[in-house]
C-alpha cells in the first residue's frame, strides 16, 4: 500500500512490494504503485497491473501537426504585423483599408 506522497519529491513510500490496497468490486482503476520487485511504477486499469516504466509517447493522427505547425506561423506572422503596425502608422491605415475592401469582396462574393 502507497504510505505517503510527498508533493516536494518524486518518490512514493511503498510498505510491501506488489500488494497495495485495491478496492475489488469493480472499482480501483487508475490506481498507481511502486513494485518493488520489478522497481517500476504501475497502475491498475480495472482488472491488471500495468508497468509504467516504458516510455510513451502520444502521437496526432493526419495533418494535425502540419495545421499546429501552419497556426504557430500565424501566430508569429500576426504578432510581428501588430509590431510593425504599431511603429508605422501608415501600414496600420493600410491594413485597415485592406480588411475593409476584403469584407465587401467576401459579401459580394456571398450575394453571388
Amino acid at each position: 500500500m502507497i504510505k505517503s506522497i510527498h508533493p516536494t519529491s518524486p518518490s512514493i513510500s511503498v510498505t510491501q512490494a506488489a500488494m497495495p490496497y485495491i478496492n475489488n468490486n469493480g472499482q480501483g482503476s487508475g490506481q498507481l504503485r511502486y513494485n518493488l520487485a520489478t522497481t517500476g511504477i504501475e497502475v491498475y486499469d480495472g482488472s491488471s497491473w500495468i508497468n509504467m516504466n516504458a516510455i510513451s509517447y502520444v502521437g496526432l493522427q493526419g495533418n494535425a501537426e502540419e495545421v499546429l505547425r501552419w497556426a504557430g506561423e500565424k501566430m508569429y506572422e500576426e504578432k510581428a504585423l501588430k509590431a510593425k503596425m504599431e511603429k508605422y502608422p501608415t501600414l496600420k491605415s493600410a491594413y485597415e483599408q485592406y480588411k475593409l475592401v476584403e469584407a465587401l469582396v467576401y459579401e459580394d462574393d456571398i450575394k453571388a
